[in-house]
């Protein structure tokens, strides 16, 4: 196919060259047959050989134009015409000086075309190179980084090609990738290093270290010297969109690093001031008891130790969460997803936090039954109930508190809501509110609160919904026992 089309574009040039002949032929006949001088018949073939080097673009085709041109004018248009004349020595110089000029301009209109040719090739590696450089610039990580860059060089080159970073070259056995990276050097095919290999390594480096190297497939042959220059260029972009990536990952890591600190730090605080209240009061109890023994009715002991024994749950709730809250930040907390009854969570959640609740009213409302929620039942009633703990802690002994579920578009939002809390912060990091935090991001689901505007606070914890359920809609009011029922009206009715 090369050597056709090869000898296609040969045959295009030889009737380029013969039509230029041609017409400049009949151009300085004219002149002849206006008696001119044989010195403007030979300008008239140098524009002719210009125009030829133009076309042609080769000295081979210009010096066959320069060789026919001058015996034309020779043979048509020296006396005797329709003679080769090489005795008169005025023809013979001016000839010669023809060839010699013809020679000079065929020389400096090459250098000229190069000079283009050099000059488009530079204007169009500068365009793609700044083309190359804006489509690192949208690129946010490693992955997008490395497969744009082998989009990129496979252009390039013309071949199959590779970009590895360090951890992909750590475990591999290949020798030339290794020596490669770990001498900062060029190896592989054509190299002097593994030259018999079929890949070429180039290293992705800079000044101070290798971060990758690129692997290109030498089956079509080795790299022209201008595509090997201008992929080590495109490498260097590869380093620096590498780099920053490298950077902002450690940027995140440690912005991570202080936020997981400062959590811990918050959370310590936090427990500590959970856990010393309890204890108080237990060694309050007990040393009240010890120093007024003597004085001290059955009754009154049974008091105190009911009441060491709820500070003694208190603490064991607590430290229950804490160990909960560890493992689920290692991921070694075992999580069951099933649909599970958002009434059943409720009222399970409500059972439990009735313990806790003090002279608080605590109410529930039933939504459809066929509700439900793809939850870890267990985490989900301890999440609920962490937030109903919140609530109780930061509300007076008065309160009113309401729990209910309902349904919006693919989660299932559970909702506590009172009328008596007057402060609340969505990042508060006490423990409670981090159990239940840390319990809806390991479901995929969230938590979020606000005022109202009636006084109160209301805080939802929303959960994947399962396959049945209606959004909103309650049936009855429903509550455990030892829960007091809300009083208000189905919002189906009026």
């Amino acid at each position: 196919m090369n050597e056709k089309n090869n000898s296609q574009t040969q045959l295009n040039k030889f009737a380029k060259t013969i039509a230029v002949w041609l017409l400049a032929t009949l151009f300085a006949y004219a002149l002849h047959m206006s008696d001119l001088r044989y010195e403007n018949i030979l300008m008239v073939y140098v524009v002719g050989i210009v125009v030829v080097i133009l076309e042609t673009r080769t000295y081979l085709w210009s010096i066959f134009a320069a060789a026919l041109f001058v015996f034309t004018a020779n043979y048509l248009f020296i006396p005797p015409v329709r003679h080769f004349n090489l005795s008169e020595p005025n023809y013979c110089i001016s000839s010669s000086i023809f060839v010699i000029v013809a020679i000079i301009v065929n020389v400096l209109m090459y250098r000229l075309n190069e000079m283009v040719r050099i000059s488009r090739e530079k204007a169009a590696i500068t365009a793609k190179m700044y083309k190359i450089s804006g489509g690192f610039l949208n690129l946010s990580t490693t992955a997008q980084i490395i497969s744009y860059s082998e989009k990129v060089l496979a252009d390039i080159t013309g071949r199959h090609v590779r970009v590895l970073t360090a951890k992909q070259i750590a475990p591999s056995k290949n020798k030339a990738l290794k020596y490669c990276f770990n001498n900062s050097m060029a190896c592989g095919f054509g190299e002097t290093m593994f030259p018999e290999d079929d890949f070429k390594y180039l290293p992705v480096k800079n000044d101070s270290r290798t971060i990758g190297v690129v692997k290109i497939a030498m089956d079509k042959g080795d790299l022209a010297e201008e595509t090997r220059a201008v992929t080590e260029t495109v490498l260097s972009q590869v380093d620096m969109a590498l780099e920053r990536d490298m950077l902002n990952i450690s940027e995140e890591e440690n912005k991570v690093g202080l936020e997981r600190e400062k959590l811990r730090s918050n959370l310590l605080r936090s427990f500590s001031n959970d856990l010393r209240s309890p204890l108080t009061d237990i060694a309050g109890a007990l040393t009240s008891i010890e120093s007024k023994y003597e004085e001290s009715t059955e009754d009154r002991i049974r008091a105190v130790l009911r009441e060491t024994a709820r500070d003694a749950r208190r603490i064991v709730t607590m430290l229950e969460n804490l160990l909960k809250l560890t493992k689920i930040r290692r991921g070694e907390l075992n999580i069951v997803m099933k649909e599970e009854s958002a009434n059943e969570i409720m009222a399970e959640a409500a059972e439990r936090a009735a313990k806790r609740k003090g002279g608080r009213t605590l109410s529930v409302r039933k939504c459809d039954g066929s509700l439900t929620a793809q939850a870890d039942k267990r985490l989900a009633v301890q999440a609920i109930g962490a937030l109903l703990d919140h609530i109780f802690e930061h509300s007076p002994a008065d309160n009113n508190v309401i729990l209910s579920a309902a349904r919006d578009k693919n989660r299932v939002v559970f909702e506590v809501t009172d009328d008596k809390t007057e402060v609340f912060d969505k990042n508060d990091t006490g423990l409670r509110m981090t159990v239940a935090r840390a319990i809806a991001e390991a479901h995929n689901g969230s938590i979020s609160g606000e005022m109202n505007l009636t006084g109160g606070v209301t805080v939802k914890i929303a959960f994947r919904a399962g396959e049945g359920g209606k959004a909103g809609i309650v049936i009855d009011n429903y509550m455990p026992e030892n829960v007091k029922k809300a009083d208000f009206d189905d919002p189906e009715e009026g």
